[in-house]
């Protein structure tokens, strides 16, 4: 049994925090935040991009909402304008208030997986117009992998909204346009498969 004011062998809460911090990646400490900065410039991007091409064929996105037969017509016409509204808000406000905005983002993000996930649940043919596109292409598994990935990016921001390098927001914006270049594909595939 150690002496009294001797060091026990279990480590102090604040011993265990040290520890914790010695063995964090390198990213959130020496690098300035390289992995919160780059998925903060790819959520900008996927946010602003998906709220425009929303707002530009906002009658393929109301479309696309009219087939969830559990919102009404009405409902529907109001978040065919505020979803990209605050798709494009929340964008913006990663820019300058990273860490509020990505709860924001996070809280958004959650819900229209939600959304996706009980359509799919119930086996609903659900065409979710997410990025504007012809709206053709019907939510499945890839809509839920994707929205992980966004889902993860919010968390890294969180974990670390610090700005770091232009690098590392360059890095976002790739990935970001890969992201929207993919959607764009799949949906040409779609379209051209129906016809």
């Amino acid at each position: 049994m150690p002496a009294a004011g001797s060091c026990s062998e279990e480590p102090s809460l604040a011993g265990r925090r040290l520890v914790v911090g010695a063995v964090l990646p390198s990213w959130r400490h020496a690098e300035g935040g390289i992995i919160g900065a780059a998925c903060r410039a790819f959520l900008v991007i996927v946010l602003v991009s998906a709220g425009t091409s929303k707002l530009a064929q906002r009658d393929r996105f109301l479309r696309a909402l009219s087939g969830l037969r559990w919102l009404p017509l009405d409902a529907a016409r109001k978040a065919s304008i505020a979803v990209p509204v605050v798709e494009i808000a929340l964008g913006g406000a990663l820019v300058f208030a990273p860490r509020p905005a990505g709860y924001a983002v996070l809280a958004v993000l959650a819900a229209f997986t939600l959304v996706v996930a009980r359509e799919l649940a119930f086996g609903e043919a659900f065409r979710c117009g997410c990025f504007g596109g012809a709206g053709v292409r019907v939510a499945g598994g890839d809509t839920l992998a994707r929205n992980a990935v966004l889902l993860g990016a919010a968390g890294a921001v969180l974990l670390d909204p610090s700005t770091a390098s232009f690098p590392a927001m360059l890095t976002g914006v790739g990935v970001g346009l890969l992201l929207l270049l993919y959607e764009v594909g799949a949906d040409t595939i779609a379209l051209a498969r129906q016809r």
